[in-house]
């Protein structure tokens, strides 16, 4: 059973243990308190909202970072036409040079589909563009959403206009 355990996430199986020890060390103490089985009955339901805590900040980190995402790939490996500008279009003719410096994690394009959005494409470039005396290099971020509606688009364009304002002020 602990090899079952463990090949989900030896970090999460090491924080759970540890919520279980600290729990039953807590216990040790159900001596002091006047109360002891409101003591015990508060422990454990503390312990268990530690384990269930540690269980969601696992499952969420693990999703955000998109570790392993199915719709992932690497841009040398994606032929397609894009929606959007990618590095390769800033300079007419130009040639992009990857530089991959999270082994990996950069120059990938990952493709995604939701109720609200059946078509949603996240694009991470690293790299520097050069063609006909010109050369740019940096990095490019892009997030694209086909919205159902309309309305919808014209919406969700305006609140991150305005959460990136309130992030960035220095900038406007």
């Amino acid at each position: 059973m602990k090899e079952k355990i463990t090949k989900i996430n030896r970090t999460l199986f090491e924080l759970e243990t540890g919520i279980l020890i600290y729990g039953a060390v807590c216990q040790i103490f159900v001596f002091l308190p006047e109360d002891k089985a409101k003591y015990s009955l508060g422990l454990w339901m503390g312990v268990l909202i530690a384990a269930v805590s540690a269980f969601h900040m696992w499952w969420s980190l693990d999703r955000a970072l998109d570790l392993g995402e199915p719709g992932k790939l690497a841009m040398r490996n994606y032929a397609g036409d894009l929606p959007f500008a990618s590095m390769e279009d800033l300079i007419p003719g130009g040639q992009f040079i990857d530089r991959d410096f999270l082994e990996g994690k950069t120059n990938t394009v990952s493709f995604r589909s939701t109720w609200l959005a059946p078509q949603a494409i996240s694009l991470w470039q690293t790299g520097s563009v050069q063609g006909e005396g010109q050369s740019l290099s940096g990095g490019l971020t892009v997030e694209y959403y086909r919205a159902r509606w309309p309305w919808l688009a014209r919406r969700l364009a305006k609140e991150y206009q305005r959460l990136d304002k309130a992030r960035n002020r220095d900038y406007y």
